[in-house]
């Protein structure tokens, strides 16, 4: 029963691969890491030191491709089921990250969730004391 049931499914319905690389927009170079999800975001891949990725989807209707990597714009981009050479073309984005205090405990927490005093230590003042000679 269960050969059955697995040998319907084949019939009924094939896999394609969608593979392509992920490059940066200036450089033209490859983006590691970058997450390429399927429309339905059950299939993903992340691309490897080259750039390439590899998705296995249902055949036959074109599927809606997300790219995202930190410093890259998100990227879509619709492809047909089967297509084996896409290039992908992030283009930079400048990421602002929020400060974050480090505290006594595991997580950090943003300067205004805390309920206590705060100081700020500017990298410039620090190198202007010097280096410490004892710690006593």
């Amino acid at each position: 029963m269960i050969a059955l049931a697995v040998g319907s499914r084949s019939a009924f319905a094939q896999d394609a691969v969608v593979s392509g690389v992920v490059v940066a927009e200036r450089s033209l170079r490859p983006v590691a890491g970058a997450l390429v999800v399927a429309d339905d975001s059950t299939r993903r891949a992340s691309t490897d030191a080259s750039g390439r990725f590899r998705l296995v989807l249902p055949a036959g209707a074109p599927v809606s491709l997300t790219v995202r990597r930190l410093g890259y714009r998100p990227l879509r981009h619709v492809a047909r089921a089967g297509s084996a050479d896409l290039r992908l073309i992030l283009s930079a984005a400048a990421v602002e990250l929020n400060e974050m205090i480090v505290t006594g405990t595991a997580d950090a927490t943003e300067r205004r969730a805390l309920g206590n005093a705060v100081i700020t230590i500017a990298a410039a003042e620090v190198m202007q004391r010097g280096a410490v000679a004892t710690v006593q």
